[in-house]
């Protein structure tokens, strides 16, 4: 049996290892948000958002996680109490609006990796670097955004209802679509601010503050209002190990989980996560010869 790492997610240039997470925020699901300064681009065919997310309740209806509005363009990454789910809708007037939904997610308490990714041809939903569910549409083959009607924020809808209630970081916008290597990529090892089509990257290192820095040149920064709060709870990133410590480390394996994060047994010829006793995650697959 061979056995495969794999680096399409773990490696990633050597100057993206040494990273570090602290610091995520935190939502009440009643009043606070993060409102965003808007700077972006004139027009868009293809477009994806990226965030780690943790839910505490799905109690308040639709809790925004991401929502932008901008002239006639709206961009939404959001929770669903109805269904226990997830959703990610980009809308167009007046031509309309597309989603894709994710139902009986009911996963709380936990970090995951929630990416919405839309095109001239499909919408799309990612949890943890896999696709969960896909639909073609052709209603929108492009999104236009206004240089003054912008609406920006994190954790509550543009009208500051829809509140969402959980822990929100590493939040990136994309002004194309992000392939699966490259969402995988991210996943396990964050931007650095600097990438070919990164419209804006908060990671929420700051720590304290009422702000929040874009750490893209579009200086699309953020202000943390009525109360929203800095949180040392974070998922974990595998960019600050060196690969060789990666390989070579001793560690115990203590559970197995597949790419949606659910826990499973051992399954040849498929992607698996192991998750070792030192807190380091490796992206396997053994192949049965």
């Amino acid at each position: 049996m061979k056995t495969l790492l794999l680096f399409g997610a773990l490696t990633f240039g050597l100057n993206s290892f040494g990273q570090t997470n602290n610091y995520s925020l935190e939502y009440d699901g009643v009043d606070d948000y993060v409102n965003c300064i808007s700077n972006l681009p004139d027009s868009s065919n293809s477009l994806t958002v990226c965030a780690w997310v943790n839910v505490a309740s799905y109690s308040n209806g639709y809790g925004k996680i991401f929502d932008l509005k901008s002239g006639a363009s709206r961009i939404t990454l959001q929770s669903i109490a109805a269904n226990t789910g997830l959703g990610f809708q980009v809308q167009s007037l007046p031509i309309g609006q597309v989603g894709v939904v994710l139902p009986n997610f009911n996963v709380s308490n936990n970090w995951f990796y929630l990416t919405g990714k839309w095109t001239d041809s499909t919408i799309s939903l990612y949890v943890n670097g896999s696709l969960v569910v896909e639909s073609p549409q052709t209603l929108i083959n492009e999104v236009y955004f206004s240089d003054t009607a912008n609406i920006f924020h994190f954790g509550a809808k543009i009208d500051t209802i829809n509140h969402f209630h959980g822990l929100i970081d590493d939040i990136s916008f994309w002004s194309y679509s992000l392939d699966s290597l490259e969402i995988q990529q991210y996943m396990n090892c964050p931007p650095t601010g600097s990438e070919q089509g990164l419209v804006g990257y908060w990671n929420f290192e700051e720590g304290t503050g009422i702000s929040t820095n874009d750490l893209t040149s579009n200086g699309n920064d953020g202000t943390l209002l009525n109360g929203v709060t800095w949180s040392t709870n974070v998922p974990s990133y595998t960019c600050d190990l060196g690969i060789d410590e990666v390989l070579h480390s001793e560690k115990e394996l203590v559970m197995i989980i597949d790419f949606m994060g659910r826990e499973t047994e051992f399954k040849p010829n498929t992607p698996l996560i192991f998750i070792y006793s030192d807190g380091t995650r490796e992206r396997v697959m053994k192949l049965e010869e």
